[in-house]
């Protein structure tokens, strides 16, 4: 009798509590999961115009329901949202001329994203501006993204490879 009593009290004082797991914190604002709902929003359903240059050269060209496949994909590389990146980047709220603007710098120069800027106007992203460079042995780049929920976005990436003439591309969608 008294091991079923030691074992019954044994059963009940080990169960463990089995709570909810714990949701993604957000460090800094949450640019990737912004991005993905516009793009969950929007893919498929609206017309753009989509001008494409290198070099000099380009290419405009009219897109009905457009599919964001992998336009968004240099912003969502661009995440910093990350619990292994909360002490690389200092982040600041700028309040200006009526607009909230989120501002974060990398404290890390072998950070590819530099600075990642968001400015709202009537508590809605107005824009999202993102900044990328680097250095390797190879090729020296910048990149700069940005992203206007009710306009469009446009990439900007600039690079310099070792023993080659420097190359220009920029990316524009505009949403119609």
């Amino acid at each position: 009798m008294k091991i079923i009593f030691y074992v019954a009290v044994f059963l009940l004082t080990s169960c463990q509590d089995y709570s909810e797991p714990k949701q993604k914190i957000d460090y800094f604002f949450p640019v990737k999961e912004f991005l993905q709902k516009e793009k969950d929003m929007k893919s498929g359903k609206i017309t753009v115009v989509k001008t494409v240059a290198y070099n000099g050269q380009s290419d405009v060209k009219t897109i009905n329901n457009f599919s964001f496949s992998s336009d968004l994909q240099s912003f969502f590389d661009s995440d910093i949202n990350k619990a292994s990146l909360t002490d690389k980047y200092i982040g600041d709220t700028i309040i200006q001329q009526g607009q909230k603007v989120y501002e974060y710098n990398s404290l890390k120069e072998n950070l590819k994203t530099k600075k990642v800027r968001i400015t709202f106007e009537n508590e809605k992203v107005k824009e999202i501006r993102i900044l990328n460079n680097g250095t390797s042995v190879l090729r020296n780049f910048e990149e700069i993204l940005v992203y206007q929920p009710e306009i469009g976005f446009e990439i900007l990436f600039d690079q310099k490879l070792v023993r080659s003439d420097p190359s220009k591309a920029n990316i524009i969608v505009k949403f119609q």
